[in-house]
């Protein structure tokens, strides 16, 4: 669970560095071919961040009647 919530952290970070990547091409209402080479391999950054997360939580993830990943007796 500690890897899962350390990704979202790091996911979070960096979406909001690609955000600001991508305000700054668009500040004049238009991204240049150079902008977009800049920004692009940002985005598929996060992207790749939060399949990460994504597999993370995936892997820790238990079914609704388990309790600590341990079948319930009831």
């Amino acid at each position: 669970m500690a890897t899962a919530m350390r990704q979202a952290g790091e996911a979070a970070r960096e979406f909001g560095e690609m955000m600001a990547e991508f305000a700054q091409a668009a500040s004049d209402g238009k991204i240049t071919r150079s902008e977009a080479e800049r920004v692009l391999p940002e985005v598929q950054h996060v992207l790749t961040m939060v399949t990460m997360l994504r597999d993370s939580i995936e892997a820790v993830t238990v079914p609704d009647d388990t309790a600590f990943g341990i079948p319930r007796l009831v």
